[in-house]
């Protein structure tokens, strides 16, 4: 059985399984992800039923009664311990370096993903945050150009209602001096 697990402050959620079916969660208890988590490597349990680490666990003392447990501990980049990538067998077992090595490459596989993840989402809230922006601009653009045809409709209006008016005697400003003429 193979599991990527992620632990949470009161379980330890199953994001992805392979020969545990129907089991996508589990409590916290210590003994295997939630004690893998906190190990800087892999985190070997070869007979589940004799280490004290793990007598009291769900999984080994349950229906499923796992009795082999290795797991690498996810760490992003930033050094967030997110969950663990896991194997888990009925039968005791042990693990070489070499295959320890590969689970830890997994997890860090893993964890890069997770990375990446979180950089799209911060990029796409970033992108609709900029294009909100740039609409709102443009709405405001919009509605100050309807506002200046609006004003430019009544200087015409304006200038055309001036141009077609009579020819004062007298200038309005005041003064005996007549009007000059209305340039064309």
């Amino acid at each position: 059985m193979a599991t990527v697990s992620v632990v949470d402050a009161d379980r330890v959620f199953l994001a992805a399984t392979h020969g545990l079916d129907g089991v996508r969660q589990v409590g916290t208890e210590p003994g295997l992800c939630t004690s893998a988590i906190l190990s800087s490597g892999p985190y070997l349990v070869t007979d589940a039923e004799l280490d004290p680490r793990t007598l009291d666990h769900p999984l080994v003392r349950g229906q499923l009664g796992i009795r082999f447990y290795v797991a690498a501990p996810i760490v992003t980049s930033d050094g967030h311990r997110l969950g663990t990538v896991n194997v888990m067998d009925y039968h005791p077992r042990q693990v070489t370096t070499a295959q320890t090595t590969i689970l830890t490459q997994l997890a860090g596989l893993v964890a890069r993903h997770l990375d990446l993840r979180l950089v799209a989402l911060h990029t796409v809230v970033k992108e609709r945050q900029l294009r909100d922006d740039a609409d709102r601009r443009a709405a405001t653009a919009d509605r100050r150009a309807a506002t200046a045809d609006r004003l430019a409709d009544k200087l015409r209006a304006a200038a055309a209602a001036h141009a077609n008016s009579p020819h004062p005697d007298r200038c309005q400003l005041g003064g005996a001096t007549p009007c000059p003429a209305r340039r064309s």
